[in-house]
């Protein structure tokens, strides 16, 4: 990485990282602000949960492989999106979930900055330029959405860090520690969550790294990046044995139809384009503007000129024009692709690309989108020349006719107009003065327009829309405490409106934050599984896995009905109707001012040979006992049967099996007998061993990079080597 030489220099690159650290901390307010927690719709249905299981094994000394809270029970491990392996979250030890979630978030936050200005750094942008590609990168509204989704901005925190990886791997003279590094960003990016944005981030990454060997003639040092992608894969190991495991028996491991990919909250609308890529500054609701959350992706007009500005600038100089030209074409194809099956580069990836039919949200493309056209926003930054002003010039009147077009495809946006028309018009009167005596003022004018047109964006964005006073924990009621006690699966029937942790606990997936049982669940993913869907077929002829079950059961719920699913107890909102809801229940067996609970009369136990009960003991989630006697018979736990669950019956094993088909069961001889259910999957002793060894590797790399710097250091001559200079 080139190193400054001049005082000058040095001063002007400290205070670009210090306003990168302090545009972090203003972004990160919403997660940091005393007695506020962020609490949007995924972070309490699916964020904290996830937190809540993970930390709880790990302060227990178990790998969190298992989760009996939901579906039944399903696998956490084998769900990348719970990051159970996901290091960083031990910083976190002992805090409120919801504010240990909130200080990631924050992390992160610094992380991506930081990372954006290490990409600028390492293609030798000067001040403010390394500013702006932070500034886009971290601000712009793709960011900003996945920033209230814990599990994919944990992901996408680590792209940049990859990109810095693979441009060391391919130009460092001695790639040891490149590799090292490269494959570390790798893998915490894998380990981090969300397998969608992952799917991205190596799709921008392999796009990354042929343009960095084109640009370097450095194809031979390919062998580097592809060192550190093995290295990263075998540090990955187990997570990947895991998710492959669980995918096997998911809903979805068909892939997903292209009509439910075409929804239109799941794809960017071409005719909004403008205005999601634009944005606005006054706009309280970005995503009304993009006509959808998932399609907000703006950079603003002030990065869209600098983007000009780099292409312009681009074929006026040879040797940026690869890598500029590369980034704005990988930044067109990540746009289309946001289009859906509407395309057909989506419908020909769809058809013939692995594991693209998998990835649910098409819209998302626009994540590693906006990360290209931060990097061509710093190279506009460099391109600004005397000599430059005439095609920057046409470059902003052309910008400014995309303005009017936008205008007249849109003319609803009158408040979004005037902001770009404002912010051009600085733009371009700052470059039609330019001399060389004012470049570095006409950068600052540039910087600032982008600062301000995104910082204001920034005031209403997603996260800061989506916080609260009161912590998920503090919606815990009497109900849910009562039930956190019982043994048995819950359903709820509540209204989740209003404040979000006044029902936490009963909505799907966010009982977890009690220690509620639930047969049902919340996933766009792996931990929907065929049994859990063949169960509900069982009294719905259509079951879908994007609703969870109480969504789909008939209404009102018979008792019996309802012990055929393994429910036990109903939870019901007081505001909802209840006789819409329920039948033969009988009287509420606790209420509070928000909940009532029902016992269903026709349960029979949690364990059961024939109907006769015995109780289930859970020694924890991967390891239930059950105390037996009598005739014998097929004994049923309440425990969905996956693979690598086994039986065993007084220490030793026998056949796992089912009697509905969801619910494990193992038959049982005559007798008193110790029945135990295992969670112990094949792949997990070859996967911990295999991750073991990447994580040798890793340190391996680095530490023969450090040796390798040392000796070269004892190796170059001192100035008690050189020959003193000869006197005229």
């Amino acid at each position: 990485m080139p190193s400054a030489r001049t005082w000058s220099e040095v001063r002007g690159r400290r205070a670009e990282t210090g306003a990168v650290l302090l545009l972090a901390v203003w972004l990160s307010r919403p997660f940091i602000t005393p007695g506020r927690y962020l609490l949007a719709f995924d972070t309490i249905n699916y964020s904290i949960p996830n937190h809540v299981v993970t930390m709880d094994a790990w302060r227990h000394g178990r790998i969190p492989l298992w989760n009996d809270l939901i579906f039944g029970g399903v696998a956490h491990l084998g769900n990348a999106q719970t990051g159970a392996l996901y290091l960083p979250r031990l910083l976190t030890w002992g805090l409120e979930p919801t504010r240990a979630i909130n200080l990631l978030l924050a992390g992160h936050v610094v992380l991506l900055a930081v990372g954006m200005l290490a990409v600028a750094r390492r293609l030798a942008m000067p001040p403010p330029a390394g500013f702006v590609v932070a500034l886009v990168g971290v601000a712009n509204g793709a960011s900003m959405a996945r920033s209230i989704q814990f599990e994919q901005f944990c992901v996408l925190a680590w792209v940049p860090l990859i990109l810095v990886g693979i441009h060391a791997c391919l130009t460092s003279t001695r790639p040891a520690g490149a590799i090292a590094g490269t494959g570390a960003a790798a893998s915490m990016a894998v380990l981090a969550g969300h397998p969608q944005i992952v799917y991205m981030a190596g799709a921008l990454a392999a796009a990354w790294a042929l343009l960095i060997a084109a640009r370097c003639q450095a194809w031979t040092r390919l062998w580097a990046v592809a060192a550190a992608l093995a290295v990263a894969v075998a540090t990955c190991a187990v997570q990947l044995a895991a998710t492959l495991a669980a995918t096997s028996s998911s809903a979805i491991s068909g892939g997903r139809s292209l009509a439910s990919l075409a929804r239109p909250d799941l794809v960017v609308t071409a005719g909004r384009l403008p205005l999601i890529l634009g944005g606005s500054m006054s706009a309280v609701d970005q995503a009304a503007l993009a006509g959808t959350f998932e399609a907000s992706g703006y950079i603003g007009v002030a990065a869209a000129g600098l983007v000009i500005c780099a292409l312009v600038g681009a074929w006026k100089e040879r040797s940026e024009r690869l890598l500029t030209t590369g980034l704005a074409i990988c930044a067109a194809t990540f746009v289309v692709l946001a289009l859906g099956p509407s395309t057909i580069l989506f419908r020909g990836a769809y058809h013939l690309v692995p594991g693209f039919d998998l990835a649910r949200v098409s819209a998302r493309w626009l994540t590693p989108a906006t990360l290209c056209l931060a990097i061509l926003a710093g190279f506009g930054v460099t391109r600004i020349s005397p000599d430059s002003r005439r095609a920057l010039l046409i470059g902003m009147g052309g910008l400014g006719a995309a303005i009017v077009l936008a205008g007249s495809v849109q003319p609803s946006t009158r408040e979004a107009l005037i902001g770009w028309i404002v912010i051009v018009g600085v733009s371009a009167t700052a470059i039609a003065v330019v001399t060389p005596a004012r470049i570095p003022l006409v950068l600052v004018v540039l910087a600032a327009a982008v600062t301000i047109e995104l910082g204001l964006a920034s005031t209403h964005s997603f996260a800061q829309g989506s916080t609260s006073s009161r912590s998920a924990t503090s919606g815990i009621t009497p109900a849910t405490r009562f039930l956190a006690e019982q043994a048995g699966w819950s359903l709820s029937f509540t209204d989740d409106v209003g404040d979000p942790s006044a029902v936490s606990g009963l909505r799907p997936n966010a009982q977890v934050i009690a220690g509620v049982r639930s047969i049902d669940g919340y996933d766009g993913g792996v931990q929907v599984t065929t049994l859990w869907l063949e169960l509900i077929a069982t009294v719905n002829p259509e079951p879908t896995f994007e609703l969870p079950m109480r969504n789909q059961v008939p209404l009102p719920l018979e008792s019996a009905t309802a012990a055929d699913l393994g429910i036990r107890y109903l939870v019901i909102d007081n505001r909802r109707n209840l006789a819409g809801l329920i039948t033969d229940w009988g009287e509420p067996v606790i209420a509070d001012e928000r909940f009532s609970v029902f016992e269903n009369p026709a349960w029979i136990g949690s364990a059961n040979i024939a109907d006769r009960p015995f109780d289930l003991q859970r020694m924890s989630p991967e390891h239930l006992r059950v105390i037996v006697d009598g005739d014998g018979g097929m004994i049923e736990v309440d425990a969905q049967l996956q693979p690598g669950w086994i039986a065993m019956i007084d220490g030793d094993e026998v056949p796992v099996t089912s009697v509905d088909g969801f619910r494990m069961a193992a038959v049982v001889p005559a007798g008193e007998h110790v029945v135990e259910f295992r969670y112990r999957p094949r792949w997990l002793l070859p996967g911990l061993l295999v991750s073991g060894l990447g994580v040798v590797l890793i340190v391996a790399c680095a530490l023969f990079s450090l040796w390798q710097n040392r000796r070269v250091s004892r190796l170059a001559p001192g100035p008690e080597d050189l020959e003193p200079a000869h006197a005229p």
